[in-house]
């Protein structure tokens, strides 16, 4: 593995309030008001100073939420799980993949996935194993296997050296009423228990025989992970696991209310927060101490953010800091890494007995640097926008300055996209600038970023690709538009100004028509234009619309490789090749067994390609020979 430069990381949750709530921080001290619609900076977010600090205000924070039936919580329907993305300083240089295989946005941070190489083995997961296979010749062989813990399986996986770190995540599911979710006021057969996170660290010096070194277990739901330098840092989110009853035939509602309110007030601090337990030694212990954990500067959700960094060789070396606030996204880039929540803002009233009275109110997006220079992460600054973040490519962070991409609106009644531009100024982050009326009443699809520039994708019936100057922190702006059928969801740089689009194509009426290539001219950001297209398949979509991992590109070949699942044929292996001009040509296809979510083209070199599907290495192919 290559050896990267270190970097600092932020925290960011987005954060669903009422339309007419004032934002204040915990201090009860209000941010400067701005105009309607426009940004808000916040005070700083502090450190709790002791257990009694944070019991007092998460029983302070519970105690208006508590029901009958637990907590009253935000209810968010995920839009992304979480993967690095970052911005890229080369305007429009063409990317290739990482190091271990993985499409990445940041070259130099890798990111949990499926299966990982190092250009001669590469490792993956198959359902209940850890497989190990030599990929140097022409066919694969496996070398070794190593049977997973049942929360294990189906996970995902880094390479660090001679060590894999494999995570996963799952809820139990039981029949009855979830206690402390808004989801028990909805009768169900079943609901989802409590979120649990694995972390096992695999020893490869012998391929033939991987060994588990060490077995963490983890309260909280893994939202991603990724490795740099060695160091490897993993993102959970919990909720609060308090003891709640629910009203029944010896219990009124009434009388659960009140016992419920109880709880809270008997809480201790370590109740708010998750544990941690490891295989081999006996009984649980607190993954983190209140003095670890920073406390958000307006309303939140009731969890908490932890981010943990570990050595793979030093696996003792265990840090872990938290943010007492629920999130579902992260974004990390040269100088920072973020994480945020990725839903719309579905909120719930606080009645609530079907989905058809649930509220809908505009959203808030909280933003938290921390400073993870070395092994260390330390609070820096807080900050935060108006609307949602659509997912992981909506942030950027160039040359100190944070740029955000939020759609404003209810739901799924957008108004506008808003580029948000905010830097450091002591422990905030304020708002410089910022540029709106992108995409008036549409959804936002794509958005990449290149040094000074942004390309954004919305999308109703057409597709408007923007261009947006931000060379001036202080006034970005709108450069150029182009409005053409069908959008793109993905946007990958092929040098030469040239942008490779991966979407749908879609008829006049908005209607999609199935799955398309398509590259666009960005030589003039005043005047984008488009300038081929190719239809990937006649019907069905590419899981690459959704993750940006399934992708690859050989930029020596000037091939892309893109997994489309058909209805008819299975997962498809689509190669297109581009010339320089930009001219898209259907170079030849492969099937590839399994999901196409799961499949992976692994670049070994540069024209040699391992082929993943269904938890093995189908093939490893001449990738011109396709």
């Amino acid at each position: 593995m290559s050896t990267h430069r270190r970097r600092r990381m932020a925290v960011v949750t987005a954060l669903a309030l009422g339309g007419g709530a004032a934002l204040t921080s915990c201090s009860g001290v209000s941010p400067a008001t701005a105009p309607a619609g426009q940004e808000l900076s916040a005070q700083a977010a502090p450190i709790f100073d002791s257990c009694a600090d944070l019991r007092a205000w998460y029983v302070r924070a519970a105690l208006p939420r508590v029901t009958a039936w637990g907590l009253e919580q935000p209810y968010a329907f995920a839009a992304d799980m979480g993967f690095v993305a970052a911005a890229r300083t080369d305007a429009l240089a063409a990317v290739g993949n990482g190091d271990s295989g993985t499409n990445l946005q940041e070259q130099d941070v890798d990111e949990a996935d499926v299966a990982k190489t190092d250009g001669e083995l590469v490792v993956l997961i198959d359902g209940r194993d850890l497989v190990v296979t030599d990929v140097s010749g022409s066919v694969p062989q496996e070398l070794g296997r190593l049977a997973l813990p049942p929360r294990l399986r189906s996970g995902e996986l880094l390479l660090d050296g001679d060590k894999a770190v494999v995570l996963g995540s799952a809820r139990r599911l039981y029949s009855g009423v979830a206690s402390g979710s808004n989801l028990s006021r909805i009768a169900a057969p079943a609901a989802s228990g409590p979120a649990r996170t694995l972390m096992a660290i695999i020893d490869l010096g012998d391929p033939t025989t991987p060994v588990l070194d060490r077995l963490e277990r983890v309260e909280g739901e893994l939202l991603t992970a990724r490795e740099h330098d060695g160091t490897v840092r993993v993102v959970v989110s919990a909720a609060p696991e308090l003891p709640f009853v629910t009203p029944g035939r010896h219990r009124s509602s009434r009388q659960a209310l009140v016992r419920n309110r109880e709880i809270v007030r008997n809480a201790t601090a370590q109740d708010w927060l998750p544990l941690r337990s490891t295989l081999g030694r006996t009984g649980k212990r607190p993954l983190l101490d209140c003095a670890d954990v920073v406390r958000p500067g307006a309303r939140s959700t009731l969890g908490v953010v932890t981010v943990l960094t570990l050595d793979a060789d030093d696996p003792d070396g265990f840090a872990a800091t938290g943010l007492a606030a629920d999130s579902d996204l992260v974004y990390a880039s040269a100088d920072r890494m973020y994480v945020a929540t990725a839903a719309d803002p579905f909120v719930w009233g606080p009645v609530i007995d079907s989905i058809d009275t649930a509220l809908w109110r505009p959203a808030t997006s909280q933003i938290h640097a921390f400073d993870i220079t070395g092994t260390q992460t330390a609070y820096v600054a807080t900050g935060r926008i108006r609307g949602t973040v659509a997912d992981r490519w909506s942030f950027s962070e160039h040359e100190g300055l944070l740029r955000v991409a939020a759609t404003q609106g209810n739901g799924w009644r957008p108004t506008q996209t808003v580029i948000s531009v905010l830097r450091e100024e002591g422990n905030r982050l304020v708002v410089s600038g910022r540029v709106g009326g992108l995409g008036v009443n549409e959804q936002l699809k794509a958005v990449r970023w290149f040094g000074d520039l942004a390309v954004v994708v919305t999308f109703r019936q057409v597709d408007p690709l923007y261009t947006v100057d931000l060379s001036d922190e202080q006034h970005p702006r709108v450069t150029g538009t182009l409005k053409i059928p069908g959008y793109s969801a993905y946007l990958h740089p092929l040098g030469d100004d040239i942008l490779l689009g991966i979407g749908q194509d879609a008829t006049a009426s908005g209607n999609t028509r199935g799955p398309q290539g398509a590259t666009f001219d960005l030589s003039d950001a005043r005047q984008p234009r488009q300038l081929d297209n190719v239809a990937l398949a006649v019907s069905g979509f590419s899981p690459v619309e959704r993750d940006a991992r399934a992708f690859s590109y050989l930029p020596g070949e000037r091939l892309a490789l893109i997994p489309v699942s058909d209805w008819r044929n299975g997962t498809i292996v689509v190669a297109l090749h581009i010339t320089p001009s930009g001219e898209l040509r259907r170079a030849g296809a492969t099937t590839v067994p399994g999901p196409s979510h799961r499949s992976r083209m692994l670049p070994l070199d540069d024209t040699r390609v391992a082929l993943v599907g269904r938890g093995e290495v189908t093939a490893v192919v001449d990738a011109q020979r396709l």
